[in-house]
């Protein structure tokens, strides 16, 4: 995980890739107070305008406090890029940035998407429910 804090990484994309990320909030941190945060991300190769792939509020009365997200970045193929990752807090908490999260961002080839789609058809119904009730009780899912 990624603490709140902001910050770019450079690197190259390769061909056919997509970025998956996740960002939220700690509700065991929130512990019932007010918090808004505006999570972004951006990609920028220095050739044209930086591109927001990421921008989304959260509070403690959004519908779920950890959100995914993937995004095609296959226009940047073979390219050397900036990646940043921006937070704004605000609320009532000693350390409102204490509980803002980014997961490290994914970068996935095609290759990767294929086998993580046959992959997941291989699994059973029974351990497909298994697996949806034991995010459910961690949280990850809605009931």
């Amino acid at each position: 995980m990624i603490r709140s804090t902001d910050g770019c990484r450079d690197f190259r994309i390769q061909v056919g890739a997509a970025l998956r990320t996740e960002f939220g909030l700690d509700e065991e941190r929130l512990e019932g107070r007010a918090i808004e945060a505006r999570f972004r991300l951006t990609i920028d190769d220095n050739e044209r305008p930086g591109e927001t792939l990421v921008k989304f509020v959260l509070n403690e009365r959004s519908d779920s406090l950890w959100k995914s997200q993937t995004a095609s970045i296959a226009r940047y193929a073979l390219r050397q890029v900036t990646m940043c990752i921006e937070n704004e807090v605000g609320g009532r908490l000693p350390d409102p940035a204490g509980v803002v999260f980014w997961a490290n961002p994914q970068i996935l080839s095609a290759t990767d998407r294929e086998r993580r789609a046959s992959r997941s058809q291989r699994i059973s119904e029974q351990e497909q429910r298994l697996r949806e009730q034991q995010l459910r009780t961690i949280g990850y899912i809605d009931s």
